[in-house]
């Protein structure tokens, strides 16, 4: 992103710029998802540009968060719950892939 306070308000005037200039080009943007990490100023300000967007967990803060708080998961869950987020990234991947965009 272009800011490092990560404030609302950034992301706020980031998304109306980017909206901004999508129209002045005539370039419809109405995006049915955005990848993003769990930056709660962000999401608010995405949810308040595109109502009608899910917002999606980027995969690698999902793993790089499990695995930094490694130590709070039994080894025995610890491979069962890598391969669990795989397992549902890979599904959600291919069932968006097959419905939405085609």
């Amino acid at each position: 992103m272009f800011t490092s306070h990560e404030e609302e308000a950034d992301f706020y005037h980031f998304f109306e710029s980017f909206i901004d200039l999508t129209v002045r080009f005539n370039l419809p943007f109405d995006p049915k998802f955005i990848v993003t990490d769990a930056c709660h100023a962000m999401a608010n300000a995405i949810k308040s540009h595109f109502v009608n967007c899910t917002i999606l967990m980027c995969y690698f803060h999902v793993k790089y968060n499990v695995k930094k708080h490694r130590a709070q998961i039994p080894m025995a869950h610890y491979r069962s719950v890598m391969n669990d987020i795989k397992q549902l990234h890979c599904i959600c991947v291919l069932t968006k892939a097959h419905t939405s965009y085609y």
